[in-house]
């Protein structure tokens, strides 16, 4: 389950980003590797649990780590779209949401993390084997009925 409101008796486990990379009303979606064992082979974002930094700064570093595109933490582009509440079955965590648009499409380098990739529009993306609870937040961040 996730949602924008903290549901009552919420404890979080850690914190987490991910961030919608777009070029051309096309997002940049990670398919995850085998070796991932929670959610191997399903799609997703750029992202990771937060380790001693904000999440401005965690989610800059992710996006490099796993796909090679840097990103200037004072670039006007990276915008924060929201903060969630997600609970899962074992956890509880924060899932800080970002959207980045570039105005070139850039290089991607995938991270051992990651086996694939695809540029899609997001209702594209729904069709995807997504991680857990990432096609609320396509539909969130882009309005999608």
């Amino acid at each position: 389950m996730i949602s924008k409101t903290k549901p009552e008796g919420f404890k979080a486990v850690f914190e987490a980003t991910g961030c919608y990379i777009i070029y051309d009303d096309k997002v940049l979606f990670l398919k995850r590797a085998e070796t991932d064992d929670d959610c191997q082979d399903m799609w997703g974002t750029p992202g990771g649990k937060i380790e001693n930094e904000t999440p401005n700064e965690n989610i800059l570093r992710e996006i490099e780590e796993e796909t090679g595109i840097q990103i200037d933490k004072k670039d006007k582009n990276l915008q924060y779209e929201m903060k969630t509440f997600v609970i899962y079955p074992k956890f509880q965590f924060i899932y800080h949401l970002f959207k980045y648009k570039l105005n070139v499409i850039p290089k991607v380098t995938l991270s051992e993390e990651h086996s694939e990739f695809r540029w899609l529009e997001p209702k594209d993306a729904l069709k995807l084997n997504l991680v857990p609870d990432e096609d609320w937040c396509i539909k969130e961040v882009f309005s999608i009925k």
